[in-house]
């Protein structure tokens, strides 16, 4: 398959983001020290929700556990983790643009969305958000080619990382029976859903049993509401 010199340009960039957030990539006093430690944790072989309170799906905090196994505490890498989902999504976005619309304004939005004030804070401070939108990102280009079992399966995972992620659901499904009309093409969306989150659930509800539900689900109903202006 010959190479698109297209994509030079967006690694370029990356390039540049990430030279941008190495040096920045320091301890910070902020709730990601709390995920780090929860993946260490993990990575000692204590489970979430059954050993420890998580209040969130599980796989940010599996993320860091893995970085933890193979190369024990590594500040710079743990914050990587973060840059390293936003350009993934950067990728996704810019492959979508550039199909969707062209080359140009494919890079303008990639540099807009990479050199954007809250995505250059954000990727400093992990708050599992920019993992699953990364996963969201890729589930919206697998949607936009047909692709309908691996999207839906990609929302599956982003719902197992941030639960935010849940609200593409209804808009896949309801973007596939308005444009493609094909039943068997929402099912394979739902099926691909379906496989990972049941997977992802049922296997700690197996190990946590309520606790799981209580902290990764029922807690957030239970909090005090808050005027915001």
């Amino acid at each position: 398959m010959k190479f698109d010199k297209s994509w030079l340009l967006f690694i370029a960039t990356a390039a540049v983001f990430l030279a941008i957030k190495i040096p920045a990539a320091g301890y910070a006093v902020s709730d990601e020290n709390t995920y780090y430690k929860m993946g260490q944790l993990v990575a000692q072989g204590q489970v979430p929700y059954r050993d420890f309170f998580f209040a969130h799906p599980p796989l940010q905090i599996y993320a860091y556990a893995a970085v933890f196994k193979l190369f024990g505490f590594n500040l710079l890498l743990l914050k990587l983790f973060s840059a390293i989902a936003v350009i993934i999504t950067a990728a996704f976005a810019f492959a979508i643009a550039k199909e969707r619309l062209n080359f140009k304004i494919a890079s303008a939005a990639m540099m807009l969305f990479l050199f954007s004030y809250g995505t250059m804070l954000f990727s400093n401070f992990p708050t599992g958000a920019e993992f699953a939108t990364a996963f969201i990102t890729a589930a919206l280009y697998f949607f936009l080619h047909k692709r309908l079992l691996a999207s839906g399966a990609l929302v599956g995972v982003a719902v197992a990382t941030s639960l935010l992620s849940a609200i593409m659901l209804p808009v896949l499904a309801a973007a596939t029976v308005l444009f493609l009309k094909d039943k068997k093409a929402l099912m394979r969306l739902l099926i691909g859903f379906a496989a990972v989150f049941v997977a992802v659930n049922g296997l700690f509800l197996l190990i946590a049993k309520g606790e799981f539900v209580e902290q990764a689900y029922a807690y957030h109903l239970k909090k005090p509401a808050e005027d915001a202006d």
